[in-house]
């Protein structure tokens, strides 16, 4: 079994784990790791989130409506993922314990759904350092 720990860049689940980023930037010790785009929010999403245009709602059913646009390549990624990747993988990005939402969250939600839906049975993501969550 695969496991994908989507975490905030400063919280370490697995010290074995490749790490990947799913937001648009990140800290400067972590700039080398490689982006997986197809998870990345739009800047001008999180953008109107952070200065309260929009509520936790109405991100995430613009942030779900998007990745429902990405089925196809979130469902290449995951299948390429099973066959291919031989140890876990945490997805990071900026927020941690002290915000009570995140993307991170829709993101590991998603996987699941999808692993299920396309009987990829070797996949299961996991939410860490949210509050609230582990």
């Amino acid at each position: 079994m695969i496991e994908i720990f989507c975490t905030s860049f400063y919280h370490v689940v697995d010290k074995t784990a490749v790490r990947y980023s799913i937001a648009n930037s990140a800290p400067a010790l972590f700039k080398t790791i490689p982006v997986i785009s197809v998870f990345v929010p739009p800047f001008a999403l999180v953008s109107d989130y952070k200065k309260e245009l929009i509520t936790w709602e109405q991100y995430t059913e613009m942030y779900v409506d998007m990745l429902r646009e990405k089925y196809g390549e979130i469902v290449i990624l995951l299948k390429t993922l099973s066959t291919k990747q031989q140890v876990n993988m945490e997805f990071c990005c900026w927020e941690n314990k002290s915000h009570p939402h995140c993307h991170r969250a829709i993101v590991a939600d998603i996987i699941n759904k999808t692993v299920a839906f396309e009987k990829i049975d070797n996949i299961k993501a996991s939410v860490h350092d949210l509050n609230g969550v582990i």
